[in-house]
């Protein structure tokens, strides 16, 4: 007895000893805190006395050490300890081993464990933030159409009253939900990327769903750009770009019934306008041609160069 516990108290490791038929506790001061307000009532006390909240659970894996003189060994083992003052489950590796004394006997056994919890904690906010992106992923196509269908009931309604106002308003209203959305996603990526039980997964999925969110998020100040009331701003505008780049826009504004085919030249278009005015013109020419094609159809926008004699 008097090596092993010269051993265990020289050790760096987690190590407590249970000794004898009453498994009274020996252990050094790495394990002492794993065990909380328990220490140091608990040295050299009979291990009943204050683990009893987990002795059923306990003292089986002690007494099946000594019995049989064979290890006993888990990862992320939970038992369930009161150590601060209130309940929890915790999580340990650990490795019983017998003590045999000089006559062949068990003498006790040695327990050296390191506590998981943290990270067990980690990895399991991580997959419920995995299941909460998932189930954000899978919704979000969903919610996007069908607030793109109260667009078009609403549209419909107030075709022949402000038309333009009401769209600007209707399509501010659906790009401060999706922004909202968008939020939430690139919030559990960023939980999880802080968090990571894996760094080198976790980080690369983390980063690329930030990607999709933050082109989400562009998406988002297009719409809000485009419902916004301002004055007239004009000025030079690339048309090539400013048409590549409103297509998501009119692809939730006029439904999946209606294939778009953008053909826009290669080459700098430049026309002197303002910009919210030209994608509202061009969202209400669509919106007249989704009518039109009440079974749905093809729906083609082109810009080329022409040169006027």
């Amino acid at each position: 007895m008097k090596t092993t516990v010269g051993l265990v108290l020289r050790a760096e490791a987690q190590i407590v000893l249970f000794w004898g038929p009453e498994f009274v506790a020996l252990y050094n001061d790495a394990y002492a805190p794993t065990i909380g307000d328990k220490h140091p009532r608990a040295l050299g006390r009979p291990a009943r006395e204050n683990w009893s909240e987990l002795w059923t659970d306990l003292e089986p894996l002690l007494e099946g050490v000594r019995r049989t003189r064979k290890t006993f060994s888990a990862k992320d083992r939970p038992f369930y300890i009161e150590r601060h003052g209130y309940g929890e489950t915790v999580y340990f590796d650990v490795s019983y081993s017998a003590v045999p004394e000089a006559d062949g006997s068990v003498a006790g056994v040695l327990c050296i464990v390191s506590e998981t919890t943290e990270r067990v904690r980690a990895l399991a906010a991580l997959r419920e933030s995995e299941a909460r992106l998932r189930d954000l992923n899978e919704t979000l196509e969903e919610r996007i159409l069908e607030r793109t269908r109260e667009l078009e009931r609403a549209n419909d309604a107030l075709r022949q009253a402000q038309k333009m106002e009401a769209v600007g308003q209707l399509t501010g209203g659906i790009a401060h939900d999706f922004n909202n959305l968008l939020q939430g996603i690139a919030g559990s990526f960023d939980l999880i990327r802080r968090r990571s039980g894996d760094p080198e997964r976790v980080l690369r999925w983390s980063e690329a769903g930030l990607k999709a969110a933050e082109r989400g998020a562009r998406l988002s100040s297009q719409l809000l750009a485009f419902s916004r009331v301002q004055k007239l701003e004009i000025k030079p505008l690339d048309l090539s770009k400013t048409l590549s780049g409103f297509g998501a826009i009119l692809r939730s504004s006029i439904g999946p019934e209606i294939r778009i085919h953008m053909n826009v030249s290669a080459e700098d278009l430049w026309i002197l306008c303002d910009r919210v005015q030209l994608e509202m013109a061009i969202l209400n020419l669509a919106l007249n041609a989704r009518d039109a094609m009440p079974s749905g159809g093809d729906l083609s926008i082109a810009a080329t160069a022409r040169h006027i004699a």
